[in-house]
């Protein structure tokens, strides 16, 4: 999962699922288990998939729970999307810099087009993306003989402003 996984900014017992490994060995589980948070910070759907199948064979898990949300609708609102830039390991060191030294760079670089419409949900392009890479997401979970367990991320609509989510400023 991305940061709703992680628990960013819980402490690590804070968790769901350290919460979930405590609860299940205390409803007395007959045998030995582990409940590994695989969360990342800012993960999307895709970079999620690719960090999932590096872990499923060291893992062997016997259930997958599965939370990836934010990141993906966040991104999908950014002026230039497409899904490749979610991929890249890091940026040329020269935008590294000034995404960290420059706020005018950062609004620069995600600045909504001014000719678009404020959209609440990601547009169609993304949405298809997201659900196929979700699709993906289960069948190898499925393929490595784990059952899979899909968990939406809580969604607070009274917190969300009539005029929509600027997934940068906010």
């Amino acid at each position: 999962g991305d940061s709703t996984t992680y628990g960013w900014p819980l402490k690590d017992e804070e968790t769901y699922p350290a919460r979930l490994g405590a609860w299940l060995r205390a409803s007395g589980a007959t045998k030995p288990l582990r409940v590994v948070n695989g969360g990342v910070l800012s993960y999307t759907s895709a970079q999620v998939r690719l960090y999932q199948r590096r872990l499923l064979p060291q893992l062997r898990p016997d259930v997958v729970i599965v939370s990836v949300l934010w990141n993906d609708v966040w991104f999908s609102l950014v002026r230039h999307w497409y899904p490749e830039v979610l991929l890249l390991a890091q940026p040329a060191p020269w935008r590294a810099y000034l995404n960290q030294h420059s706020a005018l760079y950062r609004w620069l670089a995600v600045a909504p087009n001014a000719n678009a419409a404020r959209r609440d949900v990601p547009n169609d392009q993304a949405r298809e993306h997201y659900l196929a890479t979700i699709g993906d997401i289960v069948d190898d979970a499925r393929n490595a003989g784990a059952r899979v367990v899909l968990l939406q991320p809580p969604m607070a609509e009274d917190l969300i402003p009539g005029q929509g989510i600027d997934p940068i400023l906010q």
